[in-house]
């Protein structure tokens, strides 16, 4: 295999490792776009003033659920702030008796998790790392994959050299 066609492989397996990088992180955003949040917010906002939140109110699992159908499109770093904001309006006689969803911080973390700011990653700044994280991905990706051809054919070309060597003593040349 000549010099050129272990450099069209890598930047073959390059290109497929651009878009894995790509698609990974557009598929998994670090936050939400300030509209999502926006929309969050007046939601939650509405769902703890029409709740009223008395002093010993008990959520029922339905309020949950209602709470995690309106976050569910959000991150979970975003998810567990949601949870944290209404969970911060609450005060119940027994804390441990909530029935809390998978995606809801432990009950001592509301505070923690209430008066974080929200992770909020517009859609330029996806599209933008994403591509880094591609391009990086093509560079790491192509670069390993020459140097392993490049080395798997120079062990190779070894190899076959000193089979040769070793039947030309056998053979008494």
């Amino acid at each position: 295999m000549d010099i050129k066609k272990k450099i069209y492989f890598a930047i073959i397996l390059g290109s497929i490792g651009f878009l894995s990088g790509f698609l990974f992180v557009l598929n998994n955003p670090s936050g939400n776009t300030s509209a999502d949040i926006k929309s969050v917010e007046k939601w939650l906002k509405d769902f703890t003033k029409n709740e009223g939140l008395p002093s010993g109110f008990v959520l029922e699992w339905g309020d949950m659920d209602n709470v995690s159908k309106a976050v569910n499109h959000l991150t979970y770093e975003n998810q567990k702030i949601a949870f944290g904001k209404v969970m911060m309006g609450l005060h119940p006689d027994n804390p441990q008796s909530l029935n809390l969803p998978w995606n809801a911080p432990n009950w001592e973390d509301r505070f923690k998790y209430g008066n974080k700011p929200w992770v909020v990653q517009e859609k330029y700044q996806l599209i933008w790392k994403s591509t880094w994280v591609g391009l990086l991905s093509f560079a790491v990706v192509s670069f390993s994959t020459f140097i392993f051809v490049l080395l798997l054919s120079l062990t190779w070309r070894f190899i076959l050299h000193r089979i040769r060597e070793l039947s030309a003593a056998i053979r008494g040349q």
